[in-house]
């Protein structure tokens, strides 16, 4: 039961929901340049990057491939077959899903060297996706094992950023193919 594709989508379906309703209000915060402390920012990207996690080895369960321990999202993406990348790019192009949330720099840096690297985003879906996965990687371990290392240095978190619109629309695209799939 808890290693199925079923299983997997029930709870990144939960752990998306979680997270968007808890990263909503976070558009207050998205002043002076986004900069913030990540107290208020952790929980969300954690339960947003677990459902992406959980949605992308649900896909892979149901590809035939062997299960996958790794919380690599870029990895795990790239094991889809091309024809479930495919769908989810498409899906992702039309998925208006999280549209309202916000992109927050969790520590104070320079605001510039921000933009910069974070603007302007890509336009094309699958450009958009792969920046998406490049720049959150490993987010998930990040945010979720934080606390397990104690105090984390700052060099752990230089210029640390969550976009959650993207990272949640990516989620949710993922399991949209991921529904339809299993109910093929």
């Amino acid at each position: 039961m808890l290693h199925t594709p079923e299983f997997m989508n029930l709870m990144a379906k939960n752990f998306l929901e979680n997270g968007k309703l808890l990263a909503e209000p976070l558009k207050k915060l998205a002043s002076n340049d986004g900069l913030h402390a990540f107290t208020q920012t952790v929980v969300p990207a954690t339960n947003i990057s677990f459902a992406l996690e959980l949605s992308l080895k649900g896909l892979l369960l149901l590809s035939d491939e062997k299960k996958v321990f790794s919380h690599k999202l870029k990895s795990l993406f790239d094991l889809l077959p091309d024809e479930l990348k495919d769908e989810i790019y498409i899906d992702y192009g039309n998925n208006a899903y999280a549209d309202d949330l916000v992109s927050i720099l969790m520590v104070q840096c320079n605001a510039e060297t921000y933009r910069t690297q974070h603007n302007p985003l890509p336009t094309d879906s699958k450009d958009l996706i792969q920046y998406t996965l490049d720049k959150h990687d490993d987010a998930f371990v990040v945010f979720r094992y934080l606390f397990e290392f104690g105090k984390p240095t700052e060099e752990h978190f230089e210029e640390r950023f969550f976009n959650y619109k993207l990272m949640a629309k990516l989620a949710s695209s993922c399991i949209n193919v991921l529904d339809k799939k299993r109910k093929n």
